[in-house]
């Protein structure tokens, strides 16, 4: 089910898209994502990449960052009291480089709706958003997404760019990537196929 505020959120990116928006990149691990995306940013000439912001030291952001001479911003959730407190800080990095819209690549943290409203973003989620269970919401949702899908023996999977929001991955679906064909026995291993979808549908 489509909210009001994913309406909002997407058109708040299309107008973004219009123009050459600012962005950063988040990412909390090892950010394969965000180096596909930084390797072809050739092909997104509208967009102007700013910035790599993660939320753990350990992550591969800072070696990314200075790969592809974009800054490099680190805000430690560990170092937190509350998600209130991250978020307002994270706001506060972005508005000191004026940056527009984020893009979520491998980012472990569920953002509020007053963050996504000034800082609109889109992610890749490795299912089909646009298959739906019997409620009419997205089935294939969360970090179990992947397990789910074989679970339920599918024959193929895919990854959904869509836009982010508050309920995660219910945000309006901007593409489907090309399909990955599973063997239907649900005896894949989650983490294997999820490695492979990274390469086969989302790099």
């Amino acid at each position: 089910m489509v909210t009001e505020k994913s309406k909002l959120f997407f058109q708040r990116i299309t107008e973004l898209c219009s123009g050459n928006p600012r962005i950063a990149i988040l990412m909390s691990g090892k950010g394969s994502n965000a180096k596909a995306i930084l390797e072809q940013r050739f092909r997104y000439s509208n967009l102007d990449f700013i910035a790599l912001m993660t939320n753990k030291a350990i992550s591969n952001a800072k070696l990314l960052a200075d790969a592809f001479n974009l800054l490099y911003v680190l805000v430690e959730d560990q170092l937190v009291a509350s998600r209130e407190e991250f978020f307002s800080m994270m706001s506060e990095e972005l508005r000191c480089l004026n940056v527009q819209m984020l893009i979520y690549a491998g980012f472990m943290k569920i953002t509020p709706a007053s963050f996504l409203a000034e800082f609109p973003g889109i992610n890749m989620h490795p299912a089909d958003l646009t298959i739906c269970g019997e409620n009419g919401q997205p089935k294939y949702v969360g970090m179990n997404a992947v397990s789910d899908v074989i679970r339920d023996r599918q024959l193929s999977t895919a990854s959904t760019l869509h836009v982010v929001e508050e309920v995660v991955d219910f945000g309006i679906p901007i593409a489907i990537s090309s399909r990955m064909p599973l063997s239907g026995t649900g005896t894949e291993s989650p983490k294997e196929v999820h490695n492979a979808m990274k390469i086969n549908c989302e790099h």
